[in-house]
């Protein structure tokens, strides 16, 4: 389902591109593609920097850590440089869809299996059982942190009253707190 999902949104990305009519919300993405790239890559380096203890497996493993990584990248870059080539298109493009392909390549197949698993086993009562308790542990944990978020952010009283007013804004006025 995913799959077709995809292939879906590709088609009528190329179709909307083909058709030549200005959808102002494709022109403002397509404007700023560099921005969100850019913004995407932060929240990555968030994402690695928010890894506890990420840089001492770094000084553990040296440099061999980023053997594979970095010849995967070098690979996927090349292969778009070739492909560009074959195809008589800008070196940027086809390093561009290379790169797209390498990063969006390997979750779709493991999603792609792993809901054909769970679509081909769903009705199998130990699977059923073994999700329910899978949903009880995922509420836990969701406590846990709230738990943890809350010891960790209400250090006065001025904290609290800015809680509960976010809170009754949010419940009785339909405010947004974001």
């Amino acid at each position: 389902m995913i799959l077709l999902f995809l292939i879906a949104s590709l088609l009528l990305g190329i179709l909307c591109g083909m058709s030549g009519t200005q959808f102002w919300l494709f022109s403002l993405i397509s404007w700023h593609t560099d921005l969100i790239l850019y913004l995407l890559m932060f929240s990555v380096g968030i994402s690695v920097g928010m890894q506890r203890g990420i840089f001492s497996k770094i000084k553990e493993y040296h440099l061999k850590i980023f053997i594979i990584p970095f010849g995967i990248i070098a690979g996927s870059f090349l292969g778009g440089i070739l492909c560009s080539w074959i195809l008589s298109m800008p070196v940027s493009y086809g390093a561009a869809i290379a790169s797209g392909l390498g990063a969006i390549t390997p979750p779709l197949i493991i999603i792609t299996i792993i809901a054909a698993l769970l679509t081909a086993f769903a009705d199998v009562p130990a699977v059923q059982n073994a999700f329910a308790g899978i949903r009880v542990c995922v509420c836990v944990l969701i406590f846990n942190s709230i738990l943890k978020l809350w010891k960790s952010s209400m250090v006065d009283k001025k904290c609290l009253a800015i809680f509960l007013v976010i809170t009754a804004g949010s419940l009785f006025l339909d405010l947004s707190p974001i």
